[in-house]
């Protein structure tokens, strides 16, 4: 004789109202608006892309902003990188302008502009008296074998100028 389960175990399915149930429609109609979102932002993002692509910067005109018509001197500013870099991702880069540190005049600003990359401003350091030897070291990224330049603004408004050309290779292969 087969057991029947008891009743105390079995429980009554709960009645749910309509706000509580998300309906077919709603469910249908939420899809509908969340694909027409994706597939205008898939329209869109070529648009983007394109606009970023056009705000690509002039290394000259970034070069002008910083020098603002002044001619810099191309001594006591020394800028070391490798002269072949394996990865582009990452090449390491030091200013030293310990040189031209004086008290009467001080380095205020240390600029690295590189030549090919679509934005040249890499970094800028801002200086003071306190701040000690005026010597950075960074990592950067460069798009392709270029020449990288390195600007001290002192502070009485003269300019410094290094320059370094650093070959990219893709893979450890030369390129």
């Amino acid at each position: 004789m087969p057991r029947k389960a008891p009743s105390s175990r079995v429980k009554p399915l709960k009645r749910r109202t309509h706000q509580e149930i998300i309906s077919r429609r709603t469910f249908l109609v939420s899809a509908k608006k969340a694909g027409c979102l994706l597939s205008l932002l898939s329209i869109c993002a070529p648009f983007v892309t394109s606009q970023a692509k056009a705000q690509k910067r002039d290394y000259k005109i970034a070069l002008d902003e910083i020098l603002k018509g002044a001619t810099p001197t191309q001594e006591l500013l020394s800028i070391k990188m490798p002269e072949i870099a394996e990865n582009g991702n990452v090449v390491s880069v030091t200013i030293d302008a310990s040189q031209a540190q004086t008290d009467e005049k001080h380095v205020k600003s240390l600029h690295i502009l590189a030549t090919e990359n679509p934005w040249p401003d890499v970094v800028t350091f801002n200086l003071s008296k306190l701040s000690g030897k005026p010597a950075v070291t960074s990592r950067m990224r460069l798009a392709r074998s270029q020449k990288v330049v390195a600007i001290a603004k002192l502070e009485d408004g003269s300019f410094l100028l290094s320059e370094a050309f650093v070959k990219v290779t893709i893979g450890g292969c030369g390129g």
